[in-house]
């Protein structure tokens, strides 16, 4: 018998070496960190704060700065100290990206997701987005090519789908102009606008609907959906509250957000969810941060599959089980 791990694509260095050789932007590639949807394990925000929200007890990852996000299977956490860096859920075996290259400013970097499984980073900075191999292996540079990237916008929060899709904030002439939502798509060489009026995109699990950020009637940031192509656009939650930073649950059934009252930077901040079907908010206990906004995301818990693969013989048993995952013929 032969069983199959579908693994963490970061769950060690050497799972990552050899897409670190790649010196390409590679085309939209599914993500192969495990099979959706994956469960809901703890919440993280930034500076490594750890939240259970079954029970609001809390505690601390070690080596963890701002825009703290997990990997797509849980296994490791990414963040912003100065450089780059992801460390497993203890804290250990830190993994430091070197200082991007080519870019068109020296700004600091911000905005973190994975790419592709777990095999890239993708970041902000300047006004610029530029991507990375996870395992450091060579040092970041920019992502979209000159041609869609011209330096008269002002890039930002990018969110990758399971199909490599990227989505991100792009506002025009300057980066304190009106936003939109833009679509990346590597394979194709190609930017489009997927929404006007909206910011802060995030993709949900299964690559359908994206979450992002508008301003209601009273100028206060709300949070939305809408279809993968812009359609069947909703506003999620109300009233005098300013919401951001928006991150689906691994369940793809509720969506967490950074909550506050006023505008000003020094104002406290929670941590909530709403449910995509409900409606309900619920506020995480134990998830409060002060003077920033925080950047929450749900640790996703990715399961392994076992299967059985066979043959009459030993010779027969390899050749199944290297056929085993094979496209079926039509």
């Amino acid at each position: 018998m032969f069983t199959r791990r579908r693994a963490a694509a970061l769950a060690t260095v050497a799972a990552l070496a050899a897409a670190g050789t790649l010196a390409a932007v590679p085309g939209a590639v599914a993500d192969d960190a495990g099979p959706w949807p994956g469960t809901e394990g703890k919440i993280l925000n930034d500076g490594g704060l750890l939240v259970d929200p079954a029970t609001g007890q809390t505690s601390t990852i070690p080596n963890v700065g701002s825009y703290a996000t997990w990997a797509p299977d849980g296994s490791r956490v990414l963040s912003v100290s100065g450089q780059i860096s992801s460390v497993l859920p203890n804290g250990t075996k830190k993994i430091t990206l070197p200082w991007a290259q080519g870019l068109r400013s020296s700004a600091p970097y911000e905005d973190l997701t994975f790419w592709n499984g777990g095999r890239y980073v993708v970041f902000a900075s300047g006004g610029q987005l530029a991507y990375g191999p996870s395992d450091a292996s060579w040092a970041p540079g920019p992502l979209l090519p000159a041609n869609l990237e011209p330096a008269t916008v002002c890039d930002s929060e990018p969110s990758v789908n399971v199909n490599g899709l990227v989505a991100f904030e792009r506002r025009a002439g300057s980066c304190n102009a009106a936003a939109g939502v833009y679509f990346y798509d590597a394979g194709t060489k190609t930017v489009k606008l997927a929404l006007a009026d909206a910011e802060q995109p995030a993709w949900s699990p299964d690559g359908t609907k994206l979450a992002f950020v508008r301003k209601d009637t009273d100028g206060n940031p709300q949070i939305f959906t809408a279809n993968a192509d812009g359609t069947d656009v909703k506003q999620l939650t109300t009233g005098p509250r300013r919401y951001a930073a928006p991150s689906w649950s691994p369940t793809g059934k509720r969506i967490l957000f950074d909550a506050h009252t006023s505008p000003n930077s020094d104002d406290v901040h929670t941590v909530e969810y709403v449910d995509t079907t409900s409606g309900e908010l619920t506020a995480v206990t134990g998830a409060t941060q002060s003077t920033h906004v925080g950047n929450p995301s749900w640790q996703p818990l990715r399961k392994n599959s076992t299967g059985r693969v066979w043959g009459a013989n030993a010779y027969l048993t390899a050749t199944a089980s290297s056929r085993w995952t094979w496209n079926t013929p039509a």
